[in-house]
């Protein structure tokens, strides 16, 4: 290990979702992999613990619930290195007195409507450290606003060494709050790590070519994306391959209960790919694929996209009008691949000079 020093990360590592559940596992194996003795610490505060265990509504989609959670369950035991100690509030969140920095984010950590409607304090290393580093990597709001309680956000950051976030928009508001750091926008921990095969299970995969599909949300934003997938369908005339948490009417084959060795898989073996998900965007770009990445009717929750997206120089890939084309245009990964590593090098920067 890196002169033996002890890293712990902060996030969303217990979440049924695949983004999360991912993102949380490239951030420590690209930091495993510079030699630090990295792990995340098992934070399980009680709405993660009931949103993850609870029975869902109905029978059937409850058993499709748990057959989930066996696949996450599993990937967490294989691939996940977390504390042995587990804690319950923040409260209980306590310096390890060997510890040498303390990372929170990625995901939308500092997401009040995600964490009680309230700034978690585990989630904004809001504790007794001692000496330990306190750095924020792509720390997220989603589509909410740190200044709506800028008192108590300064008190919780203005003890960071460094902060990293994933929105251009959360790094302005920011530099707003006196006291605090100016933030850096850095990629998601996904973005770190192009090799995933460790974790790919192809078993569920089809073996011909097909249009891969995955949004989150429901409602009026599932029907905005269903109505655009039915479009491009017709246009690449591929079949539709769903993975998403709930049906599409124009896919040929759903599968609902993914766990994040076959999300992966999926990504990577698809021919096209059409989402409205950040990570299902940010997997997309790193695999090379072909894609729309379809927006979200709150504009809010399109930051994280556009950010991205932007900075690889593929903002015409984010679908906010209904796709009328005749024919798809293909995206030249050359020049993508460039931006993309420019920008790779820039947040791995930012992460291993925070720590030194």
């Amino acid at each position: 290990m890196k002169n033996n020093l002890k890293v712990r990360t902060v996030t969303f590592h217990r979440a049924l979702n695949n983004g999360a559940t991912l993102q949380a596992y490239a951030l420590c194996k690209y930091l495993r992999d510079e030699g630090y003795d990295c792990k995340v610490m098992n934070y399980l505060p009680k709405n993660f613990l009931l949103q993850t265990y609870r029975p869902a509504k109905g029978v059937s989609k409850s058993i499709s619930k748990f057959k989930k959670l066996l696949r996450f369950r599993d990937f967490w035991k294989k691939f996940l290195p977390v504390t042995s100690k587990t804690y319950f509030n923040d409260k209980s969140l306590v310096n390890d007195d060997d510890t040498y920095a303390y990372i929170c984010g990625s995901d939308q950590v500092w997401n009040k409507a995600v964490t009680s409607n309230k700034n978690d304090n585990g989630y904004f290393l809001n504790f007794e450290t001692k000496k330990a580093r306190k750095i924020a990597y792509a720390a997220s709001s989603g589509g909410a606003s740190l200044l709506d309680d800028s008192v108590d956000v300064v008190s919780k950051l203005k003890n960071f060494h460094s902060i990293g976030v994933r929105e251009d928009s959360l790094a302005k508001e920011i530099s707003t709050l006196s006291e605090v750091k100016n933030a850096t926008v850095v990629l998601d921990p996904s973005l770190l790590i192009k090799d995933y095969s460790e974790v790919e299970c192809y078993d569920r995969v089809p073996d011909y070519d097909f249009l891969l599909t995955y949004a989150v949300g429901s409602g009026d934003t599932l029907n905005f994306f269903d109505e655009h997938v039915r479009v491009i369908k017709d246009v690449i005339s591929l079949p539709v391959v769903h993975i998403g948490a709930k049906n599409i009417t124009s896919a040929d084959f759903t599968i609902l209960n993914i766990g994040p060795q076959d999300w992966v898989a999926f990504f990577k073996k698809a021919k096209f790919i059409v989402t409205n998900s950040f990570h299902g965007t940010a997997f997309s770009i790193n695999f090379g694929k072909q894609f729309y990445s379809i927006s979200h009717l709150k504009d809010g929750l399109n930051h994280r996209q556009r950010t991205l997206l932007t900075g690889v120089g593929l903002e015409d890939r984010l679908l906010s009008d209904f796709f009328n084309d005749a024919e798809v245009k293909e995206i030249e990964y050359s020049e993508v691949d460039d931006k993309l590593e420019a920008l790779v090098l820039k947040s791995k920067e930012f992460l291993i000079n925070s720590l030194n």
